[in-house]
C-alpha cells in the first residue's frame, strides 16, 4: 500500500499514528469502559489540524485529499475506535457544508469546524428505515422563513455532544426521491432533545443516542443545496467519507490495540 502513498500521505500517517499512540492509547480502554466522550483527544487532533482536513484552506482547513483522511481514521482506530468514529462523523457532516452550503453558511460554520471549536455530526437513520435513506419519515414544514422538523433519528454518533447536525428530512413527499432535503440543526434548538446513550460495544465513547424533533425550527438558510437535493448529496458524501471511513475504522481495529 505504501507504494501509492506520496511523501505527504506518509507524513500524515506518521503524525497521526504518533499522536494516537502517545495521547490516546493509554486511556482508550477506560474511554470505552466508562463511556467517556473523547473531548481531550479531539482537542489534540484539532491542534494538529485533523478536524479540518476536508475543509478548504480559505476557511481554515488544510484541503487534504480523501486518502489523507482515510489514513488518519485508520491510524486513530488502531488505538481508539470511539475517537475514530466521532472524527468520521464530524468530517461526514462537514463535507455536506463544503459541497452544498451557501457562501454565508460556509463562512459561518466551516472555520469553527475546521479548528475544532465546534463539532459536527449527521442524523440520517431512523428506527424504521434501516440503511435505506429513502425510507425515513421525519418531515420539515417550511413556514415563515423556517423549516419546522418533526420526527426522530436513531443511534446518532456524538448526539448531545456535537454542536451542528446534518439532518435528512422529507420536505415534499409528493416528489418521491426528489422530496428529501438536508438541513443543519444546531444544538440548543427549541424542540430538539436527546435520548439515552446506547451501550455500543467498542464504541461506548461515541455518545450514540436518538434525537427527537418536535417542531424544531431551523432557518431556511441552513438548507444545503436546494430542496430535493438530500439523497443526491448523501450519495456524494457517503461514497467519499462514510463508506471509506467505515472501512478504515474496520481495518484499523483489526490491526490495532486498545478499544
Amino acid at each position: 500500500m505504501d507504494s501509492i502513498l506520496t511523501e505527504e500521505h506518509l507524513l500524515v500517517k506518521k503524525n497521526v499514528s504518533e499522536l494516537a499512540r502517545r495521547e490516546f492509547a493509554s486511556r482508550a480502554a477506560e474511554t470505552d469502559r466508562t463511556a467517556t466522550f473523547p473531548w481531550d483527544n479531539l482537542k489534540k487532533l484539532a491542534q494538529q489540524g485533523f478536524t479540518g482536513m476536508n475543509v478548504p484552506e480559505q476557511y481554515g482547513g488544510s484541503g487534504a485529499d480523501v486518502l489523507n483522511f482515510v489514513l488518519a481514521i485508520e491510524e486513530i482506530a488502531k488505538v481508539c475506535g470511539s475517537t475514530a468514529l466521532v472524527l468520521l462523523a464530524h468530517h461526514f457532516a462537514t463535507q455536506g457544508i463544503v459541497l452544498a452550503g451557501s457562501p454565508e453558511v460556509k463562512a459561518r460554520f466551516l472555520p469553527q469546524l475546521a479548528k475544532g471549536e465546534k463539532l459536527a455530526a449527521f442524523a440520517v437513520h431512523e428506527p424504521n428505515s434501516g440503511c435505506s435513506h429513502s425510507a425515513i419519515e421525519s418531515r420539515a414544514l417550511k413556514e415563515n422563513g423556517r423549516y419546522h422538523i418533526r420526527g426522530s433519528k436513531f443511534f446518532v454518533t456524538s448526539a448531545g455532544e456535537a454542536d451542528i447536525y446534518l439532518v435528512l428530512v422529507i420536505t415534499d413527499k409528493s416528489r418521491g426521491p426528489d422530496g428529501f432535503s438536508l438541513l443543519l440543526a444546531e444544538k440548543g434548538t427549541p424542540g430538539m432533545s436527546f435520548g439515552k446513550i446506547y451501550d455500543r460495544f467498542g464504541f461506548r465513547g461515541t455518545s450514540g443516542r436518538d434525537i427527537y424533533f418536535e417542531n424544531a425550527p431551523v432557518p431556511c438558510e441552513n438548507l444545503l443545496g436546494r430542496e430535493g437535493d438530500g439523497l443526491k448529496l448523501l450519495g456524494a458524501i457517503g461514497s467519499r467519507f462514510a463508506m471509506l471511513g467505515a472501512a478504515a475504522i474496520s481495518l484499523g481495529l483489526t490491526g490495532g490495540r486498545g478499544c
